[in-house]
């Protein structure tokens, strides 16, 4: 073959390009002879091929596209490495396209030759690309427009970050494996490398929104791999962390303390300068949450030294406005905490300021933050990272955090919290000297203040002054011996505190009847504005959107139900009071008269029916919350608010969901009982057969179940937990008793408890058919039922055709023990059992 020149090849490669012609122009490259020819025109070459490495071709001429791909490598195989890298690096525009497709023969040619001649060239151009790169919207994980539906440009945003991190991580694998395995590698290139590496955690991969269990998780997870290849103790990164905590604590910037030799240098601009805080807590969550990570991280680390430093962390990136970043905040500080053990931290490790700066930090999530998700997993955090500390730092604590923030929720929070270390304290043994006594009397005199300012409205600290009263009572119900030193503050309690609360229930009281009265004039006035006029509202000094005057009279309303339920507690923290231990002993009273004893009872009766009927009310109207909560405090917290009741008097209802389960199931079987009633006083020849009455009677039941059907299995599965299963079974006893007890079945023989069971049994399993039916109307359920029933009659046809009596003692004693168990149910519901 004869020669041709370096011009002729070029333009040989230019014209199979143009004309479309793979085939030749591989058989161009694969030949021997024209290698020398290839080598010597590659800068003319490489850019004229990786331009054909685009979008169109990928899609539209595959062949070419891989033909281009396969030239690159063969030239990456044969040219200077270190002249290739910087081609291959100039070509790495903003197509994403090209830029993955020139990763593989970089690598080759990286491979191929000096790493340190070549990897500062690659990182920095790679990261210089992944910067210029779109970051996501920022969305509200509870926004339904934006969270259940992405927007089409933020799902492609999503889609190219995670396909250019994907494919920078594979590429990089056989090079990090040769750099793992060289131990005379040099300290440049390993930090060059995790420099890239660190910041593929950074801007913009860091404000996806990617949980925990999503797939695409799998892409950090594999990058944090990589990188602990490179640095088998990824916390000695800490250090750096430890360093920055330090100097914003101390602000000591002497440089003496710092290593001026080379390498320390290097390090510091590689791993220090280069990479953001926010870059290393995505890190070291990835690293905390990978399960096959952690089995590998060297162990030798005091985990409050790790905590610390991740907290400092977390603390930035909780102070961003990127949901995606408090996300990752509250992740990373709710997975650190798991390694530490409760009451391990001292008081002295408040000095370090990281532990006040991250609650208070915490605190703002709690209060204004706009998604649900991220205020309750916040909430949860602030609990357990209080709990971390001993009895002695949270006394401390108690203290600082009622100070930093006036807000009322957040400061009933702090007084919840107070309770529980006082009841704690109470039941050791010995008792906490820290929660009783002078020190805690010291927090009683702090948190018993309220203004004497008459424009102070109960209504913005009721949840404080609600928490607050509830505190005072349950020291005063629960400390008879005075443990706690409570009846000592009786009279500062008085002066200070609730005869202040009184004045300010008056008025408060009549401010809101008067801004009712003129709101209500508004509308009934003929020439001023309709119902559907807007009001301004000023809430904490913040203008909030204008409200119909129909919204401000329902707020109205619940303000003035807030402050009956504020003077409902202080009433009975006052009753309390009357009954002071010490005075009783000092008056040598130690006998009650047969009247007064009747009129306490009587007294103590109507507080408890007074208790449970607004316990009743708030879980009649958390029923409205179950499809969205499911069975839980927070549906009683949602239902308590929308009738007018401060959300932390979930506090009233200690077992929680199940109080909410078991009110619904009793309220459902009070209804059927009645509709059972009206039925049966119809005439005798209107009756249904027995059969089809029991059909009816437990269609309608289950029927009431239908409208929380998605979260029924929740309540089922509470039912069964074993403090609950009492009270759980007596309700399912109570149910079938009344409708084979309408249905006719007023017999006492042994098959009066037969047919109770079998009735209880056909009503679980069509329960459990319910759950699982798509039909319309759940039609499939009916007809299931109306089977089951069939059976059921047949059954008791067969078994009373026997000729076996039975024995009289036996039945005697089955008889009553039917009787017996059914009488049971109804006691421990409360129920008469005369209908």
């Amino acid at each position: 073959m004869t020669e041709i020149s370096s011009l002729e090849f070029v333009k040989a490669a230019k014209e199979c390009l143009e004309r479309n012609q793979p085939e030749s122009l591989i058989e161009l490259f694969k030949n021997n002879e024209n290698e020398k020819l290839y080598i010597k025109t590659a800068n003319e070459l490489v850019p004229i091929i990786a331009n054909n490495l685009n979008s169109s071709n990928l899609n539209g001429n595959k062949l070419l596209f891989k033909t281009c791909e396969d030239i690159l490598e063969i030239i990456a195989d044969t040219c200077d490495p270190v002249d290739m890298v910087l081609l291959l690096c100039e070509q790495a525009e903003d197509d994403d396209v090209k830029f993955q497709a020139l990763l593989k023969p970089l690598i080759m040619s990286m491979r191929k030759g000096n790493l340190s001649e070549t990897v500062d060239f690659f990182t920095i151009s790679t990261r210089a690309y992944i910067e210029d790169l779109p970051q996501p919207q920022n969305q509200n994980p509870d926004d339904e427009n934006t969270s259940a539906v992405p927007s089409k440009d933020d799902k492609l945003i999503t889609q190219r970050l995670l396909s250019i991190q994907d494919s920078i991580v594979v590429h990089l694998k056989p090079l990090i494996e040769d750099m793992s395995s060289d131990f005379n590698i040099k300290p440049k290139i390993i930090l060059s490398m995790l420099n890239l590496l660190l910041n593929l955690f950074g801007k913009p991969f860091i404000y996806l929104n990617i949980k925990d269990d999503d797939e695409n998780n799998t892409n950090f997870h594999n990058l944090a791999e990589q990188i602990v290849k490179l640095e088998c103790d990824p916390f000695k990164l800490l250090k750096i962390i430890d360093n920055r905590r330090r100097k914003i604590a101390s602000n000591d910037t002497s440089d003496d303390e710092e290593d001026q030799s080379k390498v320390h240098m290097i390090e510091k601009r590689f791993l220090d300068v280069e990479v953001s805080n926010l870059t290393y807590g995505y890190f070291y969550l990835t690293l905390l949450t990978s399960s096959q990570l952690k089995s590998i991280i060297p162990q030798v680390y005091n985990p409050h030294w790790v905590m610390i430093n991740c907290c400092y962390l977390a603390n930035e990136l909780l102070a961003k406005p990127e949901y995606a970043l408090v996300t990752k905040g509250l992740r990373l500080i709710d997975s650190v905490i798991q390694t530490v053990d409760n009451e391990s931290i001292q008081h002295g490790a408040l000095k370090v300021p990281i532990h006040i700066n991250l609650l208070t930090t915490l605190s703002q999530v709690m209060m204004y933050n706009d998604c649900s998700s991220e205020r309750q997993l916040s909430l949860k955090i602030f609990k357990c990272y209080v709990d971390l500390f001993t009895m002695r730092a949270r006394y401390l604590l108690i203290q600082h955090l009622f100070d930093i923030k006036r807000h009322s929720g957040f400061r009933a929070l702090i007084i919840n919290l107070l309770k529980s270390f006082i009841i704690k304290s109470l039941e050791a043994t010995p008792h906490c000297q820290y929660f009783i006594g002078n020190k805690l009397m010291t927090i009683v005199k702090k948190i018993c203040k309220i203004s004497d300012d008459d424009s102070t409205d109960l209504v913005d600290i009721s949840d404080e002054v609600t928490g607050i009263l509830n505190l005072l009572r349950y020291l005063f119900i629960r400390d008879k011996e005075n443990i706690t030193g409570i009846w000592m503050l009786t009279d500062f309690i008085q002066q200070n505190y609730l005869e202040k609360i009184q004045k300010h229930i008056v008025a408060s009281r009549n401010h809101w009847k008067v801004e009712l009265n003129s709101l209500e004039e508004k509308v009934k006035h003929p020439g001023g504005s309709n119902d559907d006029s807007k009001v301004s509202v000023s809430v904490g000094g913040m203008n909030l959107p204008d409200i119909s005057t129909s919204e401000k009279i329902k707020m109205g309303h619940q303000a003035l139900t807030a402050i009956d339920m504020i003077e409902s507690i202080l009433i009975r923290v006052n009753e309390c009071l009357e009954n002071n231990p010490l005075k009783l002993k000092s008056n040598k009273v130690h006998t009650n008269t047969k009247e007064e004893k009747t009129a306490n009872s009587n007294k103590q009766e109507t507080e408890d029916e007074y208790e449970k009927g607004i316990k009743r009310k708030i879980l009649s109207a958390s029923l409205s919350f179950v499809p969205e909560h499911g069975w839980s405090q927070q549906a009683i917290s949602a239902g308590a608010e929308s009738i007018g009741y401060p959300g932390v008097i979930h506090g009233l209802f200690p077992k929680g969901g199940i109080e909410l389960v078991q009110h619904f199931y009793s309220n459902c079987n009070a209804e059927l009982n009645k509709i059972l009633k009206n039925e049966s006083s119809v005439a005798d020849e209107l009756k249904k057969a027995p059969n089809v009455y029991v059909k009816d009677a437990v269609e309608t039941r289950l029927r009431m179940v239908v409208p929380y059907k998605s979260t029924w299995p929740q309540a089922m599965a509470l039912m069964t937990l074993p403090p609950n299963v009492p009270t759980s079974l007596a309700n399912l006893l109570t149910m079938v008793d009344d409708i084979c007890y309408y249905a006719g079945d007023r017999s006492v023989d042994f098959n009066w408890y037969t047919r109770r069971v079998v009735l209880a049994g056909i009503y679980k399993t069509t329960e459990l058919y319910l759950l699982q039916d798509t039909s319309a109307d759940h039609k499939a359920t009916w007809q299931f039922l109306e089977r089951r029933i069939e059976d059921a009659v047949h059954l008791h046809d067969v078994l009373n055709s026997t000729d076996l009596p039975p024995a009289d003692q036996a039945f005697n004693q089955a008889s009553e023990a039917a009787s017996a168990a059914f009488k049971t149910a109804r006691n421990i519901l409360g129920l008469n059992w005369n209908r």
